[in-house]
């Protein structure tokens, strides 16, 4: 472990229940943050999904992502077998198991590389002088506020899944 705990001792559990307690708790306060920013309006996802489809589709792709990261059961038990038991029956089990694995580790690594090249332009459009006679704006910058909190909500989901599968 980074941190310098190897779970086994008294600390390191304490510590890991911290860790999730503060990412549970952070976890709620931002997800009273979104609800308080409001829902999109159909206006606002329309125009999310004209203007911003990358963004669009990172926010659906973060979704599926991490649906799949709550059913991961990992591979663990049939390593170890394959490691003290070998067989081509047990090593066949074990690739079965570490491939769709390793399938979802690189689809998040892509998907937080695409969260990487988003962020910046939402961040830049919202940040962007503002025309005063620009009615359309103020919806505009509501469905992209929406998006950038949906996005890191989606981080932050990620954050807590990880501490969590981490023991």
């Amino acid at each position: 472990m980074l941190r310098g705990g190897s779970g086994s001792h008294g600390s390191g559990s304490s510590r890991s229940s911290r860790d999730n307690e503060t990412a549970a708790r952070f976890s709620k306060q931002f997800s009273d943050f979104i609800l308080n920013l409001g829902a999109v309006d159909i206006r606002n996802a329309e125009y999310i999904k004209a203007n911003f489809p990358e963004g669009y589709h990172m926010l659906l792709t973060g979704h599926e992502l991490i649906q799949s990261i709550r059913r991961y059961d990992g591979a663990s038990d049939e390593i170890r077998t394959a490691i003290s038991q070998p067989s081509p029956e047990n090593e066949e089990a074990a690739w079965r198991k570490i491939c769709p694995s390793a399938l979802l580790l690189r689809k998040c690594y892509e998907y937080a590389q695409g969260i990487d090249r988003i962020i910046p332009s939402i961040l830049e459009e919202l940040c962007s002088q503002v025309n005063e006679n620009d009615l359309g704006r103020t919806d505009r910058n509501r469905g992209l506020a929406r998006l950038l909190a949906d996005l890191m909500q989606n981080a932050f989901t990620f954050d807590a899944l990880k501490v969590r599968r981490s023991k």
